[in-house]
């Protein structure tokens, strides 16, 4: 999938969450806060780690996890208004490789959350893939010939959108007052992507060839997941204090990008938890999340695991609209 039509497909699911009609709030259990902008800081550490089987059971690939060079990471949101604007580095000495210089990840994360629908969607590319040898000496095998790409979109649906606030559960956007639970649903396109670089300045090394058969020739494809699920947020203090864990799964179908009439139709499954925790008050805010999503793969020569964690802390602000529009357009 091009960028372009990864974006023309959140921009079509946000269209879909703007057709549907919002359901009346009960004020006993979610209250809005009078000032809607907010500015964010956050940090945390994300992590993607890739679990190859091989159909010839190799002993190489099936005790060592293959993983993308990634770090921690501070960044700074805001939303104003109808605009929104998200900042976000690496901190240096905390790869998993800190050894491999020069960039190589790059990602992009657009989120709109509502009433009853939350859409996200997620472009990340990886340039070279890490396998750790030994963390005691810090060993690790660089596959500088191969790299990764997700695309990644989600729909998620809550029931009870009339007494759990799907904003105060994700992003504290606004007061749960009482506590409340939701069954959910959630619809998850994601196209997976392993290519070799083409550098003739690299060769080959015999684990380079072993991966190379593991993901075969094949190696773009495409999982559309169906998960139901359930959350709850529980809630202290009329609000001020929340304890909110989500836990879904469910199945999905695989179907290659490259043949059509080959390796399609396969049943995978997924499986994603998180739990956020966090202080919510008027004016400031402050939220601990971690969110784990293991997803399987059928390849033609293995089955491939892939499993994301990211732990961050963000700490928000919340302010009004400036008495002057700003640039005469916010």
């Amino acid at each position: 999938m091009k960028p372009k039509y990864f974006l023309f497909f959140i921009i079509l699911l946000s269209l879909v969450q703007n057709c549907l009609a919002q359901q009346a709030q009960d004020s006993n259990y979610i209250r809005p806060f009078t000032k809607s902008n907010d500015l964010e800081w956050y940090t945390g550490r994300y992590n993607t780690v890739f679990n190859f089987k091989p159909n010839n059971n190799d002993s190489y690939l099936s005790h060592h996890d293959l993983k993308a060079n990634t770090s921690a990471y501070i960044g700074m949101h805001i939303d104003y208004k109808w605009l929104a604007v998200d900042v976000s580095t690496s901190l240096p000495r905390t790869f998993v490789d800190n050894n491999i210089k020069g960039r190589k990840a790059h990602s992009l994360q657009l989120s709109k959350t509502g009433s009853k629908l939350r859409i996200e969607g997620l472009y990340e590319k990886y340039n070279a893939l890490v396998m750790p040898i030994s963390r005691r000496h810090q060993e690790y095998q660089v596959f500088n010939n191969f790299g990764y790409a997700n695309y990644s979109a989600q729909l998620t649906y809550i029931f009870n959108s009339k007494r759990f606030s799907l904003p105060a559960a994700i992003n504290y956007g606004e007061q749960q007052v009482k506590s409340a639970g939701s069954f959910l649903f959630n619809f998850n396109p994601t196209i997976h992507q392993f290519a070799q670089n083409n550098n003739p300045g690299l060769k080959l090394t015999p684990s380079d060839s072993l991966l190379n058969h593991a993901i075969s020739n094949h190696s773009g494809w495409m999982n559309t997941f169906f998960n139901g699920g359930y959350t709850y947020n529980f809630v202290w203090n009329k609000g001020h204090w929340s304890l909110n864990p989500w836990i879904m799964g469910g199945l999905g179908v695989q179907k290659e990008l490259a043949d059509e009439t080959k390796n399609s139709g396969k049943l995978t499954y997924n499986f994603r938890g998180m739990i956020s925790s966090g202080y919510n008050g008027t004016l400031f805010y402050i939220y601990l999340n971690t969110l784990y999503n293991k997803t399987e793969s059928r390849l033609p020569a293995s089955k491939l695991t892939v499993r994301n964690s990211d732990t961050y802390l963000t700490m928000g602000y919340r302010f009004g609209n400036a008495p002057h529009k700003i640039m005469g357009l916010l």
